[in-house]
């Protein structure tokens, strides 16, 4: 049995964060968002025109936000950074839908 009560600290260093929420789309707005001044609202549509147009199109909705935070989150050295984006169980509202058919059938 291990002793866990002699753990070392975690140290982590934040070097840049980024969020995005339909009519929120930077640091005054995530303010005014947690101080109750703003409501998230508007359509989800963020910007991703970084991305080429062929695999753009591909993207749901939740591809398209997890896209737009990595792409703030670059320094902006480079122009076109490279991204992947997967996920353990891959596209949710693909697999949401795939489980409701399934569970129509029983």
């Amino acid at each position: 049995m291990r002793d866990n009560t002699s753990r070392s600290p975690v140290s982590l260093n934040v070097a840049r964060w980024a969020a995005w929420a339909p009519g929120i789309t930077d640091r005054a707005g995530w303010l005014a968002w947690a101080r109750g001044d703003t409501p998230i609202s508007g359509p989800v549509d963020p910007d991703v025109k970084f991305v080429a147009p062929m695999m753009r199109r591909r993207l749901s909705g939740l591809s398209r936000m997890a896209f737009r935070v990595a792409a703030d989150c670059v320094d902006g050295t480079d122009e076109n950074p490279g991204f992947v984006f997967c996920s353990r169980y891959g596209e949710y509202a693909f697999h949401t839908a795939c489980h409701r058919s399934w569970g129509a059938d029983f």
